[in-house]
């Protein structure tokens, strides 16, 4: 049996689904950088794929202003912190 050629490899991946979970990771700017990285280079070899981040509710809604500057998030927090 012979191994494909290393050019079979580069091709995007559309039969597989990849999913990463992280948990307790720092809620940082630098955590963030890391993270849209990697959902990048993801993005380039497949073609589904996941990023899971587990996080206390305590936490999240603590460090709310470090966590997310997207008007999606911005709402969903403002939403659960008046409730």
């Amino acid at each position: 049996m012979r191994e494909p050629p290393v050019a079979a490899f580069t091709q995007r991946r559309e039969d597989v689904v990849v999913s990463a979970c992280f948990s307790d990771i720092p809620a940082t700017p630098r955590t963030f950088t890391v993270l849209r990285k990697l959902a990048a280079t993801l993005d380039t070899r497949y073609r589904f794929r996941e990023i899971i981040l587990v996080v206390e509710d305590s936490a999240r809604l603590s460090k709310r202003s470090r966590m997310c500057a997207c008007s999606w998030c911005a709402r969903a927090l403002n939403t659960t912190s008046a409730a």
